[in-house]
This record gives structure tokens, C-alpha cells and sequence, in this order.
């Protein structure tokens, strides 16, 4: 019996993005004889609060043991057993995610009998935090152990280029499931009026959601203090929606006391379905990261059908935002600047909000629909693989 080909893709956690993307990778590398597999290097992080059953999983999976020690924001996953099970049973394509000095990457990428080593890398160059001449010359150093990189879009593309050049690339954007923040926040839509009741929100007045973590690179405290720059009659019109928790909460409680207006509402962590709820209500979606490489929330808000308002250092905003179209670029530094993008949606009419929102929908519907993209992906990984296999047996 001919031996199936195997795909293992390494990452730190089980997200709800990222199960829903390995469901589809499961069926469509099965289609072509393949099996699939996910390795994940702990169960959870710090700040982060899914919950998932196991038929959550809809693919094979281990969930390796191993330290993580917490640095400056960040886990580092020490898993030993993935080495010795690559050593053991190395897989026809390793796809391997998660920051480049993550220790079990690192071990990852000695793993020698690995035939086809993808790196998939959402970094660049605004989000980099440690550019010296010796912490470049060891990312150099690893990324040159990958044979190809997969990479969400076209900044983190400039950025694997500058490292790595003439390596191969595959574009593996991020997704999310089309069917929960496309349908139903479409379906929730006709119920607009009772969930803004819900929240005590007047039906007249703009509403702007973020979802973020509640972080420093987030940036959601300059933002709020650049809309206090807002004509007054543009101010009294807003309500911004922040949907997430961290370690700024007391904080951005204290800005909210101080400042009546605008109007801030805080909701803290929320569930999938309260995120469709508040998709629904809202009439634009923001995000004023400092440091953002591949927001998922953004997409969220494409297939919500939202007009955008997000920082230039939102590392997807060149594959999610049209200027004028459907939303609006900013620098978080400029204060003048952020008030212009909000100002200019603001001054949006019903209908020209519509038409924002349906751009949006239609960038989702071409770029990050899995059904389109997904098959794709598959058989770019295949390909580089099919080419390091006739590269090792050519004379």
C-alpha cells in the first residue's frame, strides 16, 4: 500500500482562527492523498481565554509538553518532544509558525532530516522590536535554515525578502470562519435596533468598534485622546466600543471617568457570539496598533461588511484597506492625522457608509474566503515540495 505524504504544521496555541483554518487544510490535502497534522506547543498563554471541545478539532493533533516561560509579553515554548519526534518521524513538509526566536522553532529548524522546512512568518519591518547588528545577523542565520517561507501579505513579504532572498514564498493570508462573522453578523443585522438597546446606545449616533488586547501596542489610549481634537458637533455623534481585556484596563477606565465625551464603552473579554453582536451593531471597525503584524480583527470586520479606520503599522492593512473606498490609513503618532480618518468617517452618509461596507465585503469575499484560498495554498506547499524532492535526485 503506497505510503500517504504528511503535512505537519507547528504552531504555539490552538486559536479559534486557526482551527477553523486547519479543518479546511485537513480536507483539502486529503483530497490529494495527504494526510495532516497539528502540533501545538502549549494549550494556552497568558491573556488569552478560548475554550475548546474536542470536536473543536476537526484534524489530527498533539498538544506537546514543555516549559513557556512569560518575557516582556510574550511565551517562550521550550518543547524538547518536538525535536525528538521530528528526529523520529519527520514529516514529507514541516510548516512551522510562531516568532522566529521561539525556542522550539529554533529546535525545529536543526531537525535534519526535514526534506521541505516552510517557515510561516507574519513579521515586518514596523512590528520588528529587536534590529541590532547581532540579533539580525542570528535571524539571518535562522531564517536561512528554511528552504521557503509563507507569509500573509505583502509587508511581511518585503520583510522575509530583505532576510532571505531568493527564497521561495507562499501566500498563506490569515482567515476566519466566513459563516460566523460573514452569515451571522449579516443574520444579526436585521436585529440592529434591539442590540444597540442593549447596550443603551442610541440608533443616531455613530458607533466605531475596536477589538484589541488591552496593551500598550494597541494604541487605544492615544486614539481616544486624539478624538478629543474632534469638532464638537463630530464628538457628540461618537461612540467608540472597545471589546478586550489587559493589563491597560484600569487605565482606560480612569481616561473614560475623565472624559465624558466621547462616548466610551469598555466591555471587556467577549464571546464569539457577542463579537457578532457588536460587528452587527457598529457602523465602522478601528485599530490604532504601534505594533500589529496580521490582526485577525480586521478581517472579522471585512466579512462584517465595515468601513475601516486603522493605523499604517496594521501589518495586513495593504491587503484589507482601499484609501477612500472602504476606510481610512493613519499614523498612530499623529494625533491631527487620527482625528482626520475618524472625522472623515463620521461625515459619511447612510448610504456612502453602505457602500464602504460593501467594498469591504467584496475584499473579503476575494482574498480571504478559505473555499478560494485554501486549495491554493495546498498546492503551493506541494509544489515546493515536489521541487526539493527532484532537486535532491537530480545528478
Amino acid at each position: 500500500m503506497k505510503k500517504s505524504r504528511r503535512l505537519v504544521c507547528l504552531t504555539n496555541i490552538p486559536t479559534p482562527y486557526r482551527l477553523s483554518f486547519f479543518g479546511h487544510l485537513n480536507d483539502e490535502l486529503a483530497r490529494r492523498g495527504w494526510d495532516f497534522e497539528a502540533w501545538f506547543m502549549a494549550h494556552s498563554e497568558p491573556g488569552r481565554h478560548w475554550r475548546f471541545e474536542n470536536n473543536d478539532f476537526r484534524f489530527h493533533y498533539r498538544i506537546f509538553s514543555g516549559f513557556s516561560p512569560y518575557f516582556r509579553g510574550a511565551s517562550f515554548h521550550i518543547n524538547p518532544g518536538v525535536f525528538l519526534q521530528l528526529l523520529a518521524k519527520p514529516p514529507d513538509i514541516l510548516l512551522a509558525g510562531g516568532a522566529w526566536l521561539m525556542p522550539t522553532t529554533i529546535l525545529a529548524s536543526l531537525a535534519p532530516q526535514l526534506a521541505c522546512r516552510v517557515f510561516w512568518s507574519e513579521s515586518q519591518f514596523l512590528s520588528t522590536t529587536h534590529a541590532g547588528r547581532l540579533t539580525n545577523s542570528i535571524r539571518s542565520w535562522f531564517l536561512q535554515r528554511y528552504h521557503a517561507f509563507a507569509v500573509p501579505g505583502m509587508l511581511a513579504r518585503e520583510y522575509i525578502q530583505h532576510f532571505a532572498p531568493d527564497k521561495p514564498l507562499v501566500t498563506l493570508p490569515n482567515l476566519v470562519d466566513h459563516t460566523i462573522y460573514g452569515d451571522r453578523v449579516h443574520q444579526l443585522r436585521d436585529h440592529r435596533l434591539a442590540l444597540r438597546q442593549g447596550l443603551s446606545l442610541s440608533d443616531r449616533k455613530r458607533v466605531l468598534l475596536i477589538s484589541a488586547r488591552l496593551l500598550p501596542a494597541k494604541g487605544i489610549l492615544p486614539f481616544l485622546g486624539a478624538l478629543l481634537s474632534l469638532p464638537t458637533e463630530l464628538l457628540s455623534n461618537l461612540v467608540v466600543l472597545i471589546a478586550g481585556e489587559g493589563e491597560l484596563r484600569s487605565k482606560i477606565e480612569n481616561w473614560i471617568v475623565d472624559h465624558p465625551s466621547p462616548e466610551v464603552i469598555l466591555l471587556g473579554q467577549q464571546t464569539e457570539e457577542q463579537m457578532c453582536e457588536l460587528y452587527a451593531l457598529s457602523d465602522g471597525f478601528a485599530l490604532p496598533s504601534y505594533n500589529d503584524p496580521n490582526p485577525l480583527s480586521v478581517i472579522e470586520a471585512l466579512w462584517a461588511a465595515l468601513p475601516l479606520v486603522l493605523s499604517d503599522r496594521v501589518g495586513n492593512h495593504r491587503e484589507t484597506l482601499v484609501t477612500d473606498r472602504n476606510g481610512w490609513l493613519f499614523s498612530p503618532d499623529d494625533a491631527s492625522a487620527t482625528c482626520r480618518a475618524v472625522a472623515s468617517w463620521l461625515m459619511l452618509t447612510g448610504s456612502e457608509l453602505a457602500k464602504y461596507g460593501r467594498l469591504s465585503h467584496g475584499i473579503a469575499s476575494s482574498a480571504f474566503d478559505a473555499q478560494k484560498v485554501v486549495p491554493v495554498i495546498a498546492d503551493e506547499l506541494i509544489a515546493l515540495w515536489q521541487h526539493k524532492k527532484e532537486a535532491r535526485v537530480s545528478p
